[in-house]
């Protein structure tokens, strides 16, 4: 996963994570989040909930088929965390260009991605997302997409079970009926773009969109 979503308020995070924060302008909505971007990400633990700013890191550690970490990215692990997005960018492929896509789930308006918090810099921590392979209905435009957490796993994720979920290959997410998908313009491609604009849908205008 190359760039997200985040589009949402306080009283969704709470609902979403039951999460304490200090705050508010942490939560302007960014269309077009991306590595290097310091980002808002929750720190979880049996306690509370917490959200704070990290830098997202372009690391992405990639769960493989035999569903376990690939063994040289093993040393990027250091604590658990979740990366709440409204949705993520995917791009296809095709021979003229790189045409992007926009995946969200509709029926929840804020997710919780699988992340790690990797290390401290002097004021910020940094993150990285675990992606893993598609799903039938991403396959045919991308071959991976982030690890997305159902709402009973975050405890468990943040909590000492974040092994077993890995292990688990994220089943849930091979078939996901609410998940839709729909191109957007090539704006997303030049990061100084960052509005709603940028959420678009535009119709089918080639064979290559599919």
């Amino acid at each position: 996963m190359q760039r997200y979503v985040l589009q949402t308020n306080s009283i969704e995070l709470h609902e979403a994570f039951n999460v304490k924060f200090e705050l508010e302008n942490m939560f302007d909505p960014t269309y077009n989040a991306a590595p290097g971007q310091i980002l808002p990400i929750l720190k979880c633990n049996r306690q509370s909930n917490n959200i704070e700013l990290a830098i997202w890191d372009a690391q992405t550690p990639h769960i493989a088929n035999d569903q376990a970490l690939k063994p040289r990215q093993q040393h990027l692990i250091a604590a658990p965390c979740i990366v709440p997005i409204s949705g993520f960018y995917v791009w296809n492929q095709v021979t003229k260009g790189s045409l992007p896509f926009y995946v969200r789930i509709h029926s929840q308006p804020i997710i919780g991605i699988a992340g790690f918090i990797t290390q401290q810099d002097e004021f910020y921590k940094r993150f990285t997302i675990l992606i893993r392979d598609a799903n039938v209905l991403l396959q045919p435009i991308n071959k991976s997409m982030p690890a997305i957490l159902e709402s009973n796993q975050y405890e468990n994720w943040c909590c000492g079970s974040a092994s077993d979920i890995i292990r688990s290959g994220f089943e849930h997410t091979l078939m996901m009926p609410d998940m839709t998908i729909f191109r957007v313009p090539d704006l997303v491609n030049d990061l100084d773009n960052n509005g709603p604009e940028l959420l678009q849908p535009i119709p089918k205008v080639r064979d290559e969109d599919d």
